[in-house]
């Protein structure tokens, strides 16, 4: 999980810059307003107020409401991914992913 600061947002938008490496350009293929990140490591925990979360070609990136920062991960980062909507597991539907 890296972190993102304004100079990977773009200013017009608000969407995350896109690379453009290895001769193809990286797209946005969904936009998810009203996302709250929440993480838990090594016995600590954080909430982050609703952002927006992007799924690129390449990458996931969530980015604060305010467009200030946030956060993105490569996809070969996730190890684990699943959706749930189980009340009992987490207090509302989610998705859980294990991290590299």
């Amino acid at each position: 999980l890296r972190v993102v600061g304004k100079s990977s947002i773009e200013p017009s938008d608000g969407t995350p810059v896109l690379s453009k490496s290895d001769g193809s350009v990286e797209q946005i293929e969904h936009r998810q307003d009203g996302v709250t990140l929440f993480w838990s490591a090594d016995g600590d925990s954080s909430t982050q107020s609703a952002g927006s979360l992007f799924v690129t070609t390449r990458r996931v990136v969530w980015l604060a409401a305010d467009r200030q920062s946030g956060y993105e991960l490569d996809y070969q980062d996730i190890i684990v991914h699943a959706l749930s909507k189980d009340a009992t597991a987490f207090a509302r539907p989610c998705i859980y992913c294990h991290l590299d």
